[in-house]
C-alpha cells in the first residue's frame, strides 16, 4: 500500500478558524516527525515574507527589512536561509508564531498563536490558488523565468548592471514582476519599494513561488 503523504487541508469558503490572534491550520493523513519539522519551517518563511510585504503592519524592524530585501541576492554568499532570518530577526520575539495545540487526526489541526490573522489567512488563499490552478501558475513562472533567461537578464549581478539595462528590458521586467506578484498575491508596489529595484522584485517573488 502506498505511503500516504500528510497534508495541510484547505476548506471552501475561507476554511480556518479565527480566533483574536489564533488561527488553526487544517491538516490530514500520516506525519513523520520530519514533517512535523519541515511544514512549519515552510510556513514561517511564508509568513514573515508576507508579513513584511504588508504595509498596515508594524510589528518589524523596518530597517532590517529593507536590508533583507535590497541585499538579495546581490551580495556573495547571500543566501534564500540568510533572507528568510533577517526576516524573522526583525520581528519580536513575542510576535514570531507560535505552536498552541496540535490535534493528531485525520482530520486534525495545528494551531497558531502569537501571528497576524490577516497575513495567515493571505497565506492560506495563496495556498489555495496555487492547488486549484497549479498547471497554469507552474506555467507562467516557467515561461518568466525561460524568457528572462534567454534574454540573458539572470546573469545580471551588480547595481551598475541594472542601471544599463534598456527601456525595453525594463518594461519586460516590469511585466514579469507583476505576473510572479499577481501569482503570490502581492503588491508588486510594495515589492519594488521593499528590493529598492523592479530588477530585483521577480528575483525575490522566485524564490517566495518555490515555497508556496
Amino acid at each position: 500500500m502506498p505511503k500516504r503523504k500528510p497534508r495541510v487541508d484547505n476548506f471552501r469558503g475561507g476554511g480556518a478558524h479565527v480566533q483574536a490572534d489564533l488561527h488553526q491550520l487544517p491538516i490530514g493523513g500520516k506525519w513523520t516527525l520530519e514533517d512535523l519539522y519541515v511544514f512549519p519551517r515552510l510556513y514561517e518563511q511564508c509568513y514573515f515574507m508576507y508579513l513584511a510585504l504588508d504595509p498596515n503592519s508594524r510589528e518589524f524592524d523596518d530597517d532590517r527589512v529593507h536590508h533583507a530585501y535590497e541585499a538579495f541576492p546581490w551580495q556573495g554568499g547571500y543566501s534564500a536561509v540568510d533572507f528568510y532570518n533577517q526576516l524573522k530577526w526583525a520581528v519580536p520575539r513575542r510576535r514570531r508564531p507560535r505552536i498552541t495545540r496540535i490535534r493528531y487526526s485525520s482530520p486534525g489541526l495545528i494551531e497558531l498563536g502569537s501571528l497576524s490573522v490577516v497575513v495567515a489567512l493571505v497565506i492560506e488563499k495563496v495556498i489555495r490558488s496555487l492547488c486549484n490552478s497549479a498547471k497554469n501558475m507552474s506555467g507562467t513562472y516557467t515561461a518568466v523565468y525561460r524568457d528572462m533567461q534567454k534574454r540573458k537578464l539572470l546573469r545580471i549581478r551588480t547595481e551598475k548592471e541594472i542601471r544599463k539595462l534598456s527601456p525595453t528590458e525594463i518594461r519586460v521586467i516590469e511585466a514579469h514582476a507583476e505576473d510572479v506578484a499577481d501569482i503570490l498575491d502581492v503588491n508588486v508596489g510594495v515589492l519594488n519599494e521593499r528590493t529598492g529595484s523592479p530588477y530585483k522584485s521577480p528575483k525575490n517573488s522566485a524564490v517566495s513561488f518555490s515555497k508556496s
